[in-house]
């Protein structure tokens, strides 16, 4: 595969009907990193307007719990771009993002700057710092795709073209940015949780680089004092540089989702995972509104239909320090594995456990889908996070694995799921 033959699947591909597509090939293969921390930086924008940064400060949840706010946001929004508008996920994911958002008085010429930020800054984010520039087909994708997910809002009057997009952004934050108490308090908090994914003798250094990175406008409405020239050069060379040793690398052959990031904490994954219908924040009482965008109705049990997200079965135990039998988990994916070493350690074991049979005798763990590896990332993720003492050997007995630690069986013939032999 050559270095620019995701450009030319994306220019074959017409972005008036297959936006989702193109915005999901350029987000997760071209730019994963880069659209991460464009996105991050869209989001931060909006707390330099008053209305915006004062009710976010207000509900305490982007300064009591900002690492759990970012984490639901990235995987709300992940699930639109992974299923589709039209999928039972991504109808549940933006039924829980309307459901927040309806609980506030918020303005649509609020949401429409919102909206905006995240089609014009991930673009002057790779016109300055990407290892290419977004193509024509890449920025039409990326308006058609926000314009949709406007009208899931039930927002109207949106931009129709990048360029009114872009005068919408300039025209708003010329009109509205100004110091507030309450966006300082969330934006110290933000830059605080990017700092704190680093190692502690680096955090002061890397909030300061970020200050590097703010255009004058936003750093004022904050309040924050410049850093100096030289410094601000320096820091913005090398985000260039590093776009141009990745132009050197080779094309990704395989996604990199939000959830994959060592940045998304707040839910593990393994073995229970997260719903969507549980993300973000909840309240005791009905908000008034509710979802602007016709659905319909929920299962009973309000669970979103089992993807990729390895959702927790509703029979499944909380999670908790007790031991789980995997009899209880059968049915469920597992979350793509994040360590590179865990990856590796799953060849091994495909390679030199002996197993009595073949991964099709597990068909809920071998799915055929993207992750089709999950079937060996159950030995992985057990052998690196528990290790059972053995029980004692019958009369004559002995030791070998069994393959039902892998599909999860908790026949008497096999003395539980786990179960030596």
């Amino acid at each position: 595969m050559q270095r620019y033959d995701w450009l030319k699947k994306i220019q074959r591909l017409d972005p008036e009907t297959e936006f989702t597509e193109i915005y999901r090939i350029s987000s997760w293969y071209e730019f994963p990193w880069d659209y991460t921390q464009s996105l991050s930086f869209a989001l931060y924008r909006t707390y330099a307007v008053p209305s915006i940064g004062r009710l976010l400060a207000g509900t305490g949840e982007f300064t009591r719990r900002t690492q759990k706010r970012y984490d639901d946001t990235v995987l709300i929004l992940e699930a639109v771009i992974e299923h589709g508008f039209d999928s039972s996920q991504g109808r549940e994911a933006i039924r829980r993002m309307n459901g927040m958002h309806r609980r506030y008085d918020i303005s649509d010429a609020d949401y429409r700057y919102v909206l905006s930020t995240f089609v014009v800054t991930p673009k002057r984010w790779m016109d300055d710092y990407g290892w290419r520039r977004l193509s024509p087909h890449e920025i039409r994708a990326s308006v058609n795709y926000y314009r949709e997910l406007g009208r899931h809002m039930g927002l109207v009057d949106l931009p129709e073209t990048y360029e009114e997009f872009e005068r919408l952004l300039d025209d708003y934050e010329r009109e509205h940015f100004a110091f507030d108490e309450g966006g300082r308090a969330v934006s110290d908090s933000t830059l605080g949780l990017m700092a704190s994914w680093y190692p502690a003798p680096l955090r002061s250094s890397m909030r300061l680089s970020s200050l590097c990175l703010l255009d004058a406008p936003l750093r004022e409405a904050f309040g924050y004092p410049a850093p100096s020239a030289p410094l601000r050069s320096a820091v913005r060379a090398g985000m260039r540089l590093r776009g141009r040793f990745v132009r050197l690398l080779p094309p990704r052959r395989r996604p990199h989702l939000g959830r994959d990031s060592r940045q998304v904490r707040s839910y593990p994954g393994y073995p229970y995972g997260y719903r969507i219908s549980e993300l973000g924040t909840f309240e005791d009482t009905p908000a008034p509104g509710g979802c602007p965008f016709p659905h319909a109705a929920a299962d009973g049990k309000g669970a979103s239909p089992t993807g990729r997200h390895a959702l927790r079965h509703p029979d499944a135990r909380p999670p908790g320090r007790h031991p789980v039998r995997r009899a209880e988990r059968r049915d469920q994916a597992v979350l793509p594995i994040r360590d590179s070493r865990i990856a590796i350690l799953d060849k091994w074991i495909m390679s030199s456990i002996p197993m009595s049979s073949p991964p099709e005798a597990s068909p809920s763990l071998w799915s055929g889908q993207p992750s089709d590896w999950a079937w060996t990332s159950r030995w992985c993720r057990t052998i690196r996070t528990r290790r059972r003492p053995s029980p004692p050997l019958p009369p004559g007995g002995s030791r070998s694995w069994s393959t039902s630690r892998t599909a999860g069986a908790s026949s008497a013939s096999t003395a539980g799921a786990g179960a030596w032999r």
